[in-house]
């Protein structure tokens, strides 16, 4: 009696991966449709996916791989600045362009620096008039997100300004949202008076004489670079207007401004001092 044994062959079906597919585009990829930004507005983005679309996408001051949109009702001033930074190690720029009939016309641009950071500080604007912030990446650079702001700078100051305490002033002032603060303070003339600013940055303080009426149309009557203490007798009685303008840069400046009658060791002869004495 034989033995018939029957054999089986057992498939293994491996499953097949699904296919990765690209990453979909922004929704505001194209102008037509831009993210309406409510000034001054912080918002975060992305350029994985973006696309440039065909025709005048483009920047003034980069060559771009893709971009997205934003758009703002200028302020009343007619001044905003924009901060772009990139996540990562991307590469790229940032543009302010308002929309003619047809045209599209570049008003500022600026590219990232080696941080992937961009400021943008644009005046001029038509109050009212709408603009558009595209955010655009290099040639050959890598995808990722990035964060934005669209601030409006405070008004510059402009004399007299506030009376400063008898103790002095403590304040913060930002180079791109408010450059500088303005202080008066009576002063007599030939009483020599102790100036000090004092700040972890590099501020500079500016003394106008009484009856100045505009900064930019008068000349001061002393200079301090970069913070600093400095004697200054008045040659004329009255209300002495001290100007504290931030240096370049980012961010808060904290300062402290201080104005004092000089002491006997503080000018010419100085204290006595008697033979042995100390």
């Amino acid at each position: 009696m034989s033995t018939v044994v029957g054999l089986v062959a057992l498939s293994t079906v491996v499953p097949i991966a699904p296919m990765a597919t690209a990453a979909e585009p922004p929704p505001n990829d194209n102008r037509a449709d831009a993210i309406r930004l409510g000034l001054p507005a912080s918002t975060t983005g992305t350029l994985i996916g973006a696309t440039k679309e065909s025709g005048k996408d483009r920047s003034a001051c980069a060559e771009s791989a893709a971009s997205v949109w934003y758009r703002f009702r200028a302020p009343a001033r007619g001044t905003v600045v924009v901060e772009l930074d990139n996540a990562g190690d991307m590469d790229g720029s940032v543009d302010i362009v308002r929309q003619e009939r047809s045209r599209l016309l570049s008003v500022g641009c600026e590219a990232t620096d080696n941080k992937g950071i961009a400021t943008l500080e644009t005046s001029g604007l038509d109050s009212g008039a709408d603009y558009f912030v595209r955010i655009g990446r290099d040639e050959g650079s890598t995808e990722d997100n990035f964060a934005l702001r669209v601030l409006v700078p405070s008004a510059p100051p402009t004399p007299p300004g506030r009376p400063l305490p008898r103790g002095g002033a403590r304040n913060v002032v930002d180079r791109l949202i408010d450059p500088g603060d303005a202080w008066n303070s009576r002063l007599r003339a030939g009483r020599t008076m102790r100036l000090a600013l004092t700040s972890e940055r590099c501020l500079s303080l500016r003394v106008f004489a009484p009856g100045v009426r505009s900064f930019d149309r008068a000349d001061p009557v002393l200079s301090v670079g970069c913070s600093g203490y400095r004697l200054f007798t008045p040659r004329e009685s009255g209300r002495y207007v001290f100007l504290v303008e931030a240096e370049r840069g980012r961010g808060g400046q904290k300062y402290r401004l201080r104005v004092a009658a000089a002491g006997r060791d503080d000018t010419a002869p100085g204290v006595p001092l008697g033979n042995r004495a100390r």
